[in-house]
């Protein structure tokens, strides 16, 4: 009776968890154990009994306690290197040039009277288009700088054919057009070979230099109509290679 009024109790303390209550009921155990005999040996060897699994009890306990409590990880996010990117290059958009115009012209040698000693040169271009028979030759424009007066002189030559003036004047009707603008019909003077026409107005030389092309009408002397197409781009950069006898 006494055991079993032991390991009650024992078993009360324990789910407690009174661990004092326990050494108590151990150290009376002993003593009852001293006056009993054999019977507290019994108790002892429980009472052991019931401390080993009093400890594994409480072992138990705090794995679960453990396993309870729930632990907050702060993530400290790692900084990440930032890798410098390279500056893009400026898209470069190279500004569109106009196209060069062609330089038609020609310029010959400075040419010098052997009488007055007057200089003079001459800048030729060719007719991109003519409604002469081909065996005649193109038209050629010139443009003559003189060192006097008249200063400057404008000649269309159809080569070495006769083909322009009469008996009765050397004069000729001329009529010219330049680009869009309107047309313009004006007396120039038949050379002496009748090969060719020219005039001492300068107006021609004016709008020459503004325009790209000139187009130039006459009657030869079978009053057939002859027509001469010039490209007359680039006649001020050449002129202005003679600044001496063309002026500025």
């Amino acid at each position: 009776m006494f055991g079993k009024s032991i390991v009650g109790k024992l078993n009360r303390a324990l789910n407690k968890g009174k661990k004092t209550i326990v050494v108590a009921v151990l150290s009376a155990g002993l003593l009852a154990g001293s006056a009993c005999g054999e019977a507290a040996q019994k108790v002892e060897m429980e009472v052991t009994r019931e401390v080993e699994v009093t400890r594994e009890v409480e072992v138990i306990r705090e794995v679960l306690v453990t396993r309870e409590v729930h632990v907050t990880r702060v993530v400290t996010a790692t900084p990440q290197t930032q890798v410098p990117q390279p500056t893009p290059a400026p898209t470069s958009h190279p500004t569109p040039t106009a196209t060069p115009a062609p330089n038609a012209w020609t310029k010959l040698p400075v040419q010098q009277d052997r009488i007055t000693d007057e200089k003079s040169i001459s800048f030729v271009t060719k007719a991109i288009y003519d409604n002469l028979d081909s065996f005649l030759g193109s038209p050629s424009l010139l443009i003559v700088c003189r060192e006097r007066a008249p200063f400057l002189a404008v000649l269309v030559s159809w080569g070495e054919f006769v083909v322009f003036g009469d008996f009765f004047s050397d004069e000729i009707k001329v009529t010219t057009r330049f680009d869009d603008h309107p047309a313009e019909e004006k007396i120039w003077t038949v050379s002496s070979g009748n090969n060719s026409f020219f005039t001492i107005d300068d107006w021609f030389i004016k709008l020459a230099k503004q325009s790209d092309m000139v187009f130039i009408r006459a009657k030869d002397l079978l009053d057939d109509t002859r027509d001469a197409d010039f490209d007359v781009r680039g006649l001020s950069e050449i002129m202005a290679t003679e600044p001496q006898l063309c002026g500025s």
